[in-house]
């Protein structure tokens, strides 16, 4: 039974996932079958491995299961993995117990760091060494391994002394990596430049690192090969390389996430030149990419279930920045078609027969947001009947008015902008950030307005009823 998962979670899940070497764990897995039963002294098993190995298996009790099983099944395959998570912890702590400190671990707690010295400078094998690069890139993304388009575990020792790297035109499980680690780097430059301690703050100088670091991702997106490219990619490898089709999923859900991250912050700002609408869109268009994604996407086997799982992290953000945005521009003309796209993702989700809580708890959050831009649109169409007037749809060509009147007061979908008396008073009186037209986004979101859970579903809908308040 054991052999089996084992075989199972090579076969289907690690050719994406590539967390385990598979030559060096079948090593110590034959060499664990092969003690000798009853007089075995105990401490000479390796609790490291072994925690290792309930790993593996913890994966594939579920890549064993049928994606049409009873809820009675679902349970116990979720219980039975859950079972071996906790075993590989157990493992992990009584480890030291038998064997004592060791330079293994010594080197995990150096690792855990973010410490790494590259095996090149130690004269490391090529084999070992390019193995010993992608697991270190595979553990941490943001490092300055060098990530080569080469794949060796198919070579001996010798051959792999004497392998070059590939061109971008012969992909191998590697090059990957290479983007990852790229895209990476510039995810944790939009953190220290717009999620440090210093508050979040929306001067020119501010925004325009903003829209530097927006170019900079562009720049990445635009320089991946084409198998890789975010419109129209090339997927006639595919089938030969079975790989790719989940790491192109991968990056993109990973570059729109980090496009997200860094414009989310301004979305929901004014400015009487509208200057922040390219943040807006920005997300708008990351998000809906991102949406699309999830709702073409069709489970066929539980192994695509979990491959499918590197990327479905990142869905919330996109689908609740949809949310939101329906919710502050409910009468918007693209607003019915994002309340569309996002009630069929929560039937989806909700017609998910393996979905677990935490997603349910999501799908809330987005069917409240969902709820109440509808009854924003409702209200607003009734009073357009009563009094037979139609609020302006947020166009260019209101955009262009709002910026060649900066003294008069301005629409936004209908709605006269909020807190800008001082400046029509004063044109030339600085407008402080800090007053009623944001202090709001502080309140709730905090200095650096960061999102919160979605379990803290009472944050959510005292947010949603505040932003239906402000309309």
């Amino acid at each position: 039974m054991v052999d089996q998962l084992v075989r199972k979670y090579f076969d289907e899940l690690n050719v994406v996932h590539d967390c385990v070497e598979e030559t060096t764990f079948r090593a110590s897995y034959d060499s664990f079958w092969n003690r000798k039963w009853g007089d075995d002294d105990l401490t000479s098993v390796d609790l490291r491995w072994l925690s290792l190995l309930f790993m593996v298996l913890a994966f594939a009790v579920l890549l064993n299961s049928s994606l049409e099983a009873t809820i009675e099944a679902q349970r116990d395959s979720e219980k039975a993995s859950v079972q071996f998570f906790w075993a590989c912890r157990k493992a992990i702590v009584l480890a030291p117990t038998f064997t004592g400190e060791s330079p293994d671990l010594v080197r995990a707690g150096i690792l855990a760091q973010g410490m790494h010295i590259d095996g090149e400078t130690w004269g490391f094998p090529a084999k070992v060494l390019e193995s010993r690069r992608r697991l270190w890139c595979k553990f941490k993304h943001c490092t300055e391994m060098n990530m080569r388009n080469i794949w060796v575990d198919d070579m001996t020792s010798e051959e792999a002394e004497s392998a070059t790297e590939q061109a971008l035109t012969e992909p191998t499980p590697t090059l990957y990596y290479k983007y990852q680690q790229q895209l990476s780097g510039i995810l944790g430059d939009i953190h220290d430049e717009c999620y440090g301690l210093s508050p979040v703050n929306t001067s020119y100088s501010a925004y325009e690192k903003v829209l530097k670091l927006d170019s900079v991702l562009t720049e990445w997106a635009s320089a991946l090969p084409s198998y890789f490219q975010l419109e129209n990619p090339d997927s006639s490898m595919d089938h030969e390389r079975y790989f790719l089709y989940w790491q192109r999923m991968y990056l993109h859900s990973a570059y729109h996430f980090a496009r997200i991250t860094l414009h989310r912050t301004y979305m929901l700002l004014e400015s009487i030149t509208d200057r922040f609408q390219y943040s807006r869109d920005a997300c708008i268009s990351s998000a809906c990419a991102d949406l699309k994604l999830k709702l073409e996407f069709r489970y066929k086997t539980m192994a695509d279930r979990l491959k499918a799982g590197g990327a479905m992290h990142n869905l919330f953000n996109s689908a609740l920045v949809l949310g939101i945005i329906a919710v502050r521009d409910p009468m918007s003309s693209r607003t019915g078609a994002i309340l569309e796209d996002l009630a069929a993702y929560c039937e989806k989700q909700r017609a998910d027969t393996w979905v677990n809580e935490f997603v349910l708890i999501e799908v809330k959050v987005i069917e409240l947001c969902i709820s109440t831009a509808k009854k924003l649109r409702r209200d607003n169409g009734s009073a357009e009947r009563r009094t037979g007037y139609a609020p302006p749809q947020a166009t260019e060509s209101n955009v262009e008015m709002s910026r060649t009147q900066p003294g008069g007061p301005r629409f936004q979908n209908g709605l006269v902008t909020q807190g800008r008396s001082a400046m029509a008073d004063d044109p030339s009186a600085e407008w402080d950030a800090s007053l009623a037209g944001e202090s709001w986004l502080e309140n709730w979101f905090g200095p650096a307005r960061n999102f919160s859970e979605p379990i803290d579903y009472q944050f959510w809908e005292d947010l949603v009823g505040t932003m239906e308040a402000r309309q």
